[in-house]
């Protein structure tokens, strides 16, 4: 009975929520603006952090590691905020119900980021890949790391393997 009673008061509140959402726009279609600045900050993104864009298909970064000088740190704990401001000019109303959904995820992912890179104010340290304290154990650190790159790096010529190299000798100044 308790259980019954229980699945009736959620499929009520099911009902309710379900009323109570703004119904989007089937008209609306993707916005260009908000999809330039997700293509911007995605790519932006491979760039920073170029281990990623290996593990993600992009070869174009293959020769280099992140920098993790405290100025690079700097520069990434200002994008985020800066990102942040450009998202608030969006007016969740006037997009896809799509659109709602990915302009959420990116505020809220960048919101929760500024304020981890604000418990490091001053610090060069941020909540970017890569940015925090250096991890290692034996399950995680730069050793699993790098070798999960190299299994993703395509080695099809020389310059693959020049590109690999010059990649490593970035090491130590990563670790």
């Amino acid at each position: 009975m308790p259980s019954r009673l229980l699945s009736i008061a959620f499929l009520g509140l099911c009902a309710l929520a379900a009323v109570a959402a703004p119904a989007a726009d089937p008209a609306l279609g993707p916005d260009p603006a908000l999809h330039a600045l997700f293509d911007r900050e995605f790519r932006r993104a491979q760039e920073e952090f170029p281990e990623i864009a290996t593990l993600q298909g992009n070869h174009a970064f293959n020769d280099r590691l992140h920098d993790k000088s405290p100025a690079a740190i700097a520069r990434r704990k200002a994008r985020v905020k800066a990102v942040l401001r450009e998202l608030e000019a969006f007016d969740p109303a006037r997009l896809s119900g799509q659109d709602r959904v990915s302009l959420a995820m990116m505020r809220d992912d960048l919101r929760r980021r500024d304020a981890m890179n604000a418990l490091f104010e001053g610090l060069p340290f941020g909540d970017g890949p890569g940015d925090g304290w250096l991890q290692v154990s034996p399950s995680f650190g730069p050793h699993n790391f790098l070798a999960m790159v190299a299994r993703a790096t395509p080695f099809r010529d020389a310059r693959d393997y020049e590109r690999y190299v010059k990649r490593l000798e970035a090491v130590p100044r990563v670790v």
